[in-house]
C-alpha cells in the first residue's frame, strides 16, 4: 500500500493514454459546478424562506484528504457557496490521491453520507 505502491501501478499504464487522462479532465478543463452549487442552495430554501436544508438532508459529498491545502480550499468554498447543502469532509492522513491513500476511509465517508439521506417518498 501508500504512496510506492500507487506509484508501481502507475507506471505500468500508457502513457499516451494517461496524457490524454490528465489533459481531459485538469481541472482547468473541466466545466466549472459553481452555479450548480450555488443552486443546490437556493433548492434548499423552504418557501418560507428559512433554511431547508435540514428537512431535505445534504444533496452531494465532497470529500479531501487533510494533508491537500488546495482541496481544503476548494471544501471551503463549496460549503461557502452550497450554503451547506453539500457535505465536505477531510480524510485524515490522506493527501491528494484520498481514493488511493484513504480508501476505507473515503468508504466510510460515502455511507455515512448515504445513511443520512433522507429516502425517496
Amino acid at each position: 500500500a501508500g504512496f510506492d505502491a500507487m506509484l508501481g501501478r502507475r507506471m505500468g499504464n500508457d502513457p499516451a493514454a494517461m496524457a490524454e487522462v490528465v489533459e481531459g479532465f485538469s481541472p482547468g478543463r473541466v466545466p466549472t459546478s459553481w452555479a450548480w452549487l450555488e443552486r443546490l442552495q437556493s433548492t434548499d430554501r423552504a418557501a418560507d424562506g428559512t433554511d431547508g436544508a435540514a428537512g431535505h438532508g445534504q444533496r452531494a459529498l465532497f470529500v479531501y484528504g487533510e494533508r491537500d491545502a488546495k482541496y481544503a480550499k476548494v471544501g471551503a468554498e463549496i460549503t461557502r457557496r452550497s450554503g451547506g447543502a453539500v457535505a465536505v469532509r477531510a480524510l485524515a492522513g490522506a493527501g491528494h490521491a484520498v481514493l488511493e491513500e484513504a480508501s476505507g476511509l473515503a468508504a466510510d465517508a460515502l455511507l455515512h453520507f448515504l445513511a443520512s439521506c433522507d429516502s425517496p417518498r
